[in-house]
């Protein structure tokens, strides 16, 4: 069983993970670009399903590892290190210099451009803002329900010209 984009099963309550995990195969293989976004459990998750029990149970992980090494600690080198000798055979890492050798050096690019924003562009902007300060207000039905919803807006106001 080949997982691309294994980043959905790094959840161990999610339901992909779980339905993963009770797939009866003899092989398994996880291909992500991200093994860890949000937290080490994402790498102890990738690795129970690949194979189950070599990092422990999820609570002696978190105490073996996690915390020492989220908390950077004094032991969070050593802890490191570990972690990465017990995994190493398991992990083929390859970097874009490595595969696509055409690729021109990474650059910063060209600085950010300051561009002021247009009387009606700052009007719409500050009528947002008012817009979503009322979304609670008894009887107001804000044009925005959420943060998301007024940051994307704002973002469209921001960079129409």
């Amino acid at each position: 069983m080949i997982c691309d984009e294994a980043q959905k099963i790094k959840n161990p309550a999610a339901m992909v993970t779980r339905a993963a995990k009770k797939q009866n195969v003899g092989f398994k293989i996880v291909c992500t670009g991200t093994p860890v976004e949000n937290s080490l459990a994402d790498i102890w998750c990738l690795f129970d399903f690949v194979q189950p029990g070599l990092l422990g149970a999820l609570n002696d992980f978190g105490k073996e590892y996690r915390r020492p090494i989220e908390c950077e600690t004094d032991e969070q080198a050593v802890k490191l290190e570990k972690l990465r000798a017990l995994i190493e055979p398991q992990v083929l890492r390859r970097l874009k210099t490595d595969v696509a050798k055409d690729l021109p050096e990474k650059s910063d690019g060209e600085p950010p451009v300051r561009l002021p924003m247009s009387t009606y562009q700052r009007q719409l902007y500050s009528d947002a803002i008012e817009q979503y300060r009322l979304r609670h207000v008894d009887g107001h039905n804000g044009m925005f329900k959420n943060q998301l919803g007024l940051l994307h807006y704002l973002r469209k106001v921001c960079t129409d010209s």
